[in-house]
């Protein structure tokens, strides 16, 4: 009786609660729904991102919607806080159970697994987000009851694939968006069934083929996105069927063919681009009658002619991007009236004017990049009224004439790039009071005088290159007031006097380099306080003192070049500590003593220079054990630091900062970037003596190896071999002695080989890249023989294992005989092989003895 009554009080207590509902115009979930909820809960991590979700009433939590009869209609999550472990998409499941739900948006919750296919069987469901998880696998191919789908966005997720036969089925279908997955296979024709299509986003998956021609049935289409795939062919010509086309994203894909003459058709575009393709030709002037366009982006592209004039017309037109292209002639005078223009990229063009004269436009940049093109005489004067200005590139023309005073006036400029030109005379003074100027680069100019004491008004500067030009005379002290700075280049002038102590004060500074100058003195030990300082290049100039001093406190150096200077003292060993070490470059210095061991735990480091010193002892034998190196060789690729970003909502613009480096390349010391996967080491012009480590072998990612003039003995490693990488090795002008190992000719990268002047032996490699390598990369080796010396081998070519155990009736190399010699004379030079002194056989067999070691040049400028 007990149970019975229970049961009855919570019926009763339920028409209670139904009835409260209803007074109260609340709508009460039902049981098995909340359930559901429940379940879904109770997987999501961290909890927290349910945490409203609490008490019987689910109708009231936070993203759920309900029926006016306790229906649950609508689910919409959007999770902002990465979750701290994924979950798996079976989570999802429970919600099949909610039958009525029209609504399901559960984006950026980190699901990952296949989308389950119990979700696709909710036949009321109108709206489908997953978006932003990480689901994977195919798309499920049962999409049948789905007949009231109207909006299907499954973007940023790692989905794979083609898009199934049947989701063309879906006729009431208005958004598709299946962007950012790795979707791939071609865009079928039955694309054009869909035709309540408003939105068709396929942007960054991996589709190839071809733009299908029934594209052009998807009338009420204002959005077609299909940017960076891989579809090619021209542009359908039933796009302009889309006459409702708002935005068209073409881009980053490999399209040929000229631009269509029918844009004038899609009079509502406001968003065009179709940038990074193989489009050819020229500018269509119906481009100029697209009269809502907002954004045109054609850049990266091979298109040539000239800016039509038509684009005058385009008044709301916000960003124009030409760049990259082969277009000439400039910015046309009707361009004057584009009133909205803000955005103006022409870099990488063959334009050679920046506007007639005369030329008053009515628009105000923000940005204006007009480098790499081909601009002569002075800076156009209609930039004196771009109030509005924040980027100016026009780096790499050939504009002539002083720099303006008049820049200094441009209120908001934040970014003058002026270098690479041919701009003369002294920087303005006043250009360092612009309180905006976060970057100045005047590089790679005809400028002289001195830097005004004035740099140090310019306080929020981050950026100063004012590199390779003929400026001369000390280095301001002002500048230590720059406590923004993060590059300070003024490498290739004329600069005198010291480093100034108080550069500690630039607490940001990134990059230090001075390089090539006239500096002098001792380097200061307190820029080791700047504890944001990665590169330090002071290469090239009369610097002197204990480098130990000059290299103290440290802590996230990445970059030291201090080659080519007067620097005394030994080995650094605090460098020992600096484990982010990439670059260390003592070359042509006075350094003397032995190199510790312990080098071969910077397991950063790609590039090492000890050249041209005075280090004796051996060679550390923890060389082996330099991570970095063993690194497979990723190419020469340039390093580009990131030191600053400005953001647009329409593009974002990185600022990249490169560094050079002085190394001995070839046989020279030459300027190369500083290079990411380059591995190099570079021990030549020393005093070392004893054997080549083996482990050096190891170092799989070695690109160059450098050790000549030293006075190194034994034999070359057979374990080189193993440096696959390789594409120059000079171990010149030492002892070594034995075979020449033929594990080298292994090495298919192998471009500069040079053994010569040591005591080597034997046969001469042959095959693949030794084929290539004349005699002077061998010569003055008494005992070697073998192409391409003109000295033949008494025995055949020994076997592929014969390196270890020579033939036992091969004595070593004699002279080529004429056929007319006589046998007795043959036997004669024979038994002076054998039993002469080397001195008196060198001089019957003609052989040259070594030449005396050379005096190298230590102060290689």
């Amino acid at each position: 009786m007990a149970i019975v009554h229970r049961n009855r009080s919570v019926i009763h207590l339920c028409r209670w609660v139904m009835v409260f509902c209803l007074l109260n115009h609340v709508n009460c979930c039902r049981k098995d729904e909340r359930r559901a909820l429940v379940s879904l809960r109770a997987n999501v991590q961290p909890p927290s991102l349910l945490s409203s979700w609490e008490g019987y009433q689910c109708c009231q939590w936070e993203g759920v919607n309900c029926s006016r009869d306790g229906y649950i209609i609508s689910v919409a999550l959007n999770f902002t806080t990465e979750t701290a472990v994924p979950i798996p998409s079976t989570t999802l499941i429970p919600l099949a159970n909610l039958t009525n739900l029209s609504t399901l948006h559960v984006t950026g919750a980190s699901f990952m697994g296949p989308i389950p296919s119990q979700i696709l069987t909710l036949t009321r469901l109108e709206a489908l987000d997953l978006s932003g998880n990480n689901l994977s696998g195919s798309l499920p191919p049962d999409v049948e009851k789905l007949k009231s789908l109207r909006s299907l966005v499954l973007r940023e997720n790692s989905l794979s694939g083609s898009i199934p036969s049947l989701y063309y089925n879906l006729g009431m279908l208005e958004e598709l968006d299946l962007s950012r997955n790795t979707m791939n296979g071609s865009i079928s024709p039955l694309i054009g069934q869909l035709t309540r299509l408003v939105k068709l986003d396929l942007s960054f998956n991996r589709f190839n083929g071809f733009l299908p021609l029934e594209i052009g049935n998807l009338t009420h289409l204002q959005i077609l996105s299909v940017a960076n795939n891989s579809l090619a062919g021209l542009v359908p010509s039933s796009v302009q069927n889309l006459t409702d086309l708002q935005r068209l994203d073409l881009s980053s894909n490999s399209f040929a063919g000229s631009l269509p003459g029918w844009f004038p058709k899609l009079s509502q575009l406001q968003f065009l681009d179709m940038s990074k393709n193989s489009l050819s030709g020229s500018i269509p002037d119906g481009l100029g009658k697209l009269s809502e366009l907002k954004t045109l982006n054609i850049s990266q592209n091979t298109l040539n002619g000239s800016i039509p004039d038509s684009f005058g017309e385009l008044n709301k037109l916000n960003l124009m991007n030409l760049r990259s292209n082969q277009l000439s002639g400039g910015i046309p005078k009707s361009m004057e009236n584009a009133s909205s223009l803000t955005l103006l990229f022409l870099q990488q063009n063959w334009f050679d004017d920046a506007g007639p004269v005369g030329f008053s436009p009515r628009f105000q940049l923000n940005h204006l990049s007009m480098s790499a093109c081909r601009l002569s005489g002075p800076l156009p004067i209609w930039l004196s009224q771009q109030r509005n200005l924040s980027v100016l590139n026009l780096t790499g023309n050939a504009l002539t004439g002083t720099i303006p005073p008049w820049l200094s006036e441009l209120p908001i400029l934040n970014y003058l790039s002026l270098g690479q030109n041919k701009f003369a005379g002294k920087i303005p003074p006043q250009i360092f009071n612009t309180q905006s100027l976060l970057s100045l680069d005047l590089s790679q100019n005809f400028l002289n005088g001195h830097i005004s004491p004035q740099v140090g008004n310019a306080t929020h500067l981050q950026i100063l290159n004012l590199s390779s030009n003929t400026l001369m005379g000390d280095l301001p002290l002002s500048i230590s007031r720059l406590s923004k700075l993060q590059v300070l280049d003024l490498s290739g002038n004329s600069f005198t006097g010291i480093l100034p102590p108080n550069l500690k004060n630039c607490t940001s500074m990134s990059i230090l380099n001075v390089g090539e100058n006239h500096l002098q003195g001792k380097i200061p030990p307190e820029l080791g306080s700047i504890g944001s300082l990665r590169y330090l290049v002071l290469h090239r100039n009369n610097f002197a003192g204990d480098i130990s001093v000059a290299l103290r406190n440290f802590s996230a150096i990445a970059v030291i070049d201090l080659g080519s200077n007067f620097l005394t003292g030994h080995f650094p060993s605090q460098a020992l500590q600096f484990h982010d070490l990439e670059v260390l470059i003592l070359g042509r210095n006075q350094l003397e003593g032995f190199v510790p061991l312990g080098i071969g735990n910077l397991s950063k480091l790609d590039i090492l220079d000890l050249s041209g010193n005075q280090f004796r002892g051996s060679i550390p034998t923890d060389l082996g054990k330099l991570q970095s190196m063993k690194d497979d060789y990723a190419g020469m690729q340039g390093s580009k630091v990131i030191v600053g970003r400005l953001n647009h909502p329409a593009q974002a613009y990185s600022l990249y900062f490169t560094i050079d480096i002085h190394l001995n390349y070839k046989g020279k010391i030459r300027q190369l970037k500083y290079l990411d996967g380059y591995k190099l080491i570079d021990l030549s012009a020393n005093n070392f003596t004893g054997e080549i480590p083996a482990s050096i072998g190891q170092l799989q990612g070695l690109f160059s190896l450098n050790m000549s003039w030293n006075s190194i003995e034994g034999s070359i490693p057979s374990s080189f071999g193993n440096l696959t990488s390789l594409e120059m090795m000079d171990v010149s002008h030492n002892q070594l002695s034995g075979k020449i190992p033929s594990a080298l000719t292994s090495i298919s990268s192998l471009a500069v080989f040079d053994v010569s002047n040591n005591k080597l032996s034997g046969r001469i490699p042959e095959g693949t890249q030794f084929s290539t390598f004349n005699a002077t990369s061998f010569a003055n080796n008494s005992q070697l023989c073998g192409s391409p010396l003109l000295v033949s081998c008494t025995t055949p070519p020994p076997h592929e294992d014969g390196d270890e155990e020579e033939s036992e009736g091969e004595e070593g190399p004699v002279s080529f005989i004429a056929v007319g010699v006589g046998f007795a004379i043959g036997l004669l030079i024979v038994v002076v092989l054998i039993f002469s002194s080397e001195r008196i056989s060198k001089v019957l067999l003609g052989t040259p003895a070594p030449p005396a070691r050379h005096t190298i040049d230590r102060r290689v400028r």
